[in-house]
């Protein structure tokens, strides 16, 4: 997904089977505002933007099941005031008209209910990773 400059980012969220495109954007953009304010800017503009899903299909005794894992990976350029040039979020304004989504639940398995527990990266070079668990109830 093309090189980072010193204010470009590349985020990326990866979800389990449950979970939809819409919420892995939300989380993606979510992220992407959350590190745009980390590192002392107010505003961002993705450059760059690639669906990243996974297709799992397996055979067993017979049947055949297909799981999609949905997942992205989006490049931001981050701004100290929203630029002249081109479309931009305001970070803050996202994080709160956007506060963070629930996570789907798991089907019921024996009077349980699992939350997933998606894993947020972000790689600005290093390769960082952040993980958000949910508790079970």
């Amino acid at each position: 997904m093309g090189s980072a400059s010193q204010n470009s980012y590349i985020v990326s969220f990866d979800a389990n089977g449950f979970s939809s495109h819409e919420m892995v954007m939300r989380y993606v953009l979510r992220r992407a505002a959350e590190v745009t304010i980390e590192n002392g800017h107010s505003h961002f503009s993705i450059i760059q933007s690639q669906n990243t899903t996974k297709y799992n299909i397996s055979s067993i005794g017979g049947s055949v099941s297909s799981v999609t894992l949905p997942a992205i990976c989006i490049r931001i350029e981050c701004y100290s005031k929203a630029p002249y040039f081109m479309n931009s979020i305001d970070a803050q304004e996202y994080l709160d008209l956007n506060p963070v989504p629930p996570p789907p639940r798991k089907r019921r398995h024996k009077g349980k209910d699992e939350n997933e527990n998606p894993s947020l990266i972000i790689n600005d070079g290093k390769r960082a990773r952040l993980n958000r668990t949910n508790k079970s109830q």
